[in-house]
């Protein structure tokens, strides 16, 4: 259910934006950007999760496309050190 503006007025925060935002997580165990996309679709239903499974996959992703709003990255990648 959404709250009116008000609400978040009166709690001193501000709404979520309403516009599409870009999510990239970076990950190469299947089963995690699945339960990312869960997570991120009950706070952000308009946020578009990428995945990528490698860090080659995920530097050409960024390389292509505009940076995204957030990136979640695996730090034990097999291919990249992960930072």
């Amino acid at each position: 259910m959404s709250r009116p503006l008000w609400a978040f007025m009166a709690a001193g925060r501000r709404p979520l934006p309403m516009e599409q935002i870009t999510i990239l997580v970076v990950e190469d165990d299947p089963s995690h950007p699945q339960l990312i996309r869960a997570v991120f679709a009950t706070g952000l239903p308009y946020a578009q999760v990428d995945v990528a499974s490698t860090g080659e996959e995920a530097r050409s992703y960024l390389l292509q496309r505009d940076c995204p709003a957030l990136i979640t990255l695996d730090f034990s990648l097999p291919d990249t050190a992960g930072l």
